[in-house]
């Protein structure tokens, strides 16, 4: 692996790095189209700015493609061999071969579709979320970091790294969810209190504009869905942020609070494109009357979803969104969310995203990659490009 810490002083550095998620598992009939954003992805490399880094934000293989019908028998085998299948096709393998990283965090279909803890009167059963973090562990981090071990249920899958001129954290918000319901909707989080922590400290680690910060989330930040909004209880038919709004509320804030700067979510799962300009306004409490706070949301088109019905569409998303939420930490202190999403529409594929300076800290150019076509945006620390 290179070097991949991070100069404060490389003002002047550029990065582009490749954001990808979601490849649904190939059959007999569908082999040569399974892998056609694969192809497409060699062929960015083979260009005149390839990317560097390519960070897979989850379900890079189906465990539950089948939906249980030619599974196999022993469970521990359903958690490793649609990892033999993906790493055994050569339109895979080689695509890291040529990049100097490949990220991975996984997401519900390394797992189970829209995974998360279920309470039970026998209490939790863990046994699939620990066969799933080993599949994920020997095959997917087999490229990156190695999972550290030592945590029940499961070792954490979160991590971070840094490379010149940028620094990434690579969250996991799908195995630390808390159980769900009615009751315990209020307090529902959607990644445990160490991964909080860690993830604030390293936001905290240069706060202001000097450094460009990505995390990727396999869940999608912001928009929102269109059935969360409104009662709290309907955040139980969402699986993204917006379904853990304690969460959300509390992330928003704490970036607000701390006037993070040059911050970028990358995120997959939805099975389209998106990018989403959000800003955080302080309305009542000590904050008011402090400069807002941007940050953007980019959410990547899937690398084969071949079942629309599988897919969410731009309706089921709020495009321009305003809503207020409390500071859960600073008693007295309001603030007003607003979101403007672009959807790019290039069906199945990939984004490459480029990192450069600006006059007020770092923009983000940002290419949507499809089969037959491309859409760009450049995301800028206080608008859109």
């Amino acid at each position: 692996m290179p070097d991949l810490s991070v100069n404060p002083e490389s003002k002047d550095a550029e990065l582009r790095f490749a954001v990808a998620s979601c490849q649904y598992a190939s059959g007999l009939l569908d082999k040569q189209p399974a892998y056609r954003s694969y192809e497409r992805l060699a062929q960015s490399l083979a260009g005149g700015r390839p990317p560097e880094l390519l960070l897979l934000v989850g379900d890079q293989v189906y465990i539950d493609a089948t939906a249980g019908l030619f599974d196999p028998t022993v469970l521990a085998d359903r958690f490793h061999r649609p990892y033999k299948v993906l790493y055994g096709e050569p339109r895979v393998s080689a695509i890291g071969r040529r990049l100097d990283g490949v990220y991975c965090v996984m997401d519900d279909h390394e797992l189970e579709d829209n995974w998360e803890p279920v309470e039970t009167p026998a209490g939790i059963d863990y046994g699939k979320l620990r066969l799933a973090v080993e599949g994920y562990a020997k095959w997917e981090r087999a490229q990156g970091p190695a999972c550290v071990p030592g945590r029940s249920p499961a070792p954490p899958v979160w991590y971070a790294f840094d490379r010149d001129p940028a620094r990434f954290f690579m969250a996991d918000t799908r195995t630390e969810r808390t159980a769900r319901n009615v009751r315990l909707l209020s307090g529902a989080r959607i990644m445990g209190s160490e991964q909080r922590d860690a993830l604030r400290t390293w936001l905290e680690k240069d706060a202001n504009r000097t450094i460009p910060k990505v995390i990727a989330t396999p869940s999608i930040l912001l928009p929102r869905r269109r059935w969360a909004r409104g009662h709290e209880a309907n955040a139980l038919r969402s699986d993204a942020w917006d379904g853990y709004r304690a969460s959300l509320h509390e992330l928003l804030a704490f970036i607000a609070r701390k006037e993070i700067g040059s911050l970028f979510f990358v995120s997959g799962d939805e099975h389209l494109s998106c990018a989403a300009r959000i800003e955080i306004r302080a309305i009542a409490g000590p904050a008011a009357g402090k400069p807002n706070t941007v940050i953007y949301s980019i959410h990547g088109s899937p690398l084969y979803a071949p079942f629309p019905f599988a897919n969410s569409v731009e309706e089921d998303l709020v495009a321009a969104d305003r809503f207020e939420f409390d500071d859960p930490e600073v008693a007295g202190t309001r603030y007003e969310c607003t979101v403007d999403t672009r959807f790019p529409r290039i069906g199945d594929g990939f984004a490459v995203l480029g990192l450069s300076p600006a006059a007020d800290g770092w923009q983000l150019c940002c290419e949507f990659i499809g089969h037959t076509a491309s859409v760009t945006y450049s995301c800028l620390p206080k608008g859109w490009g």
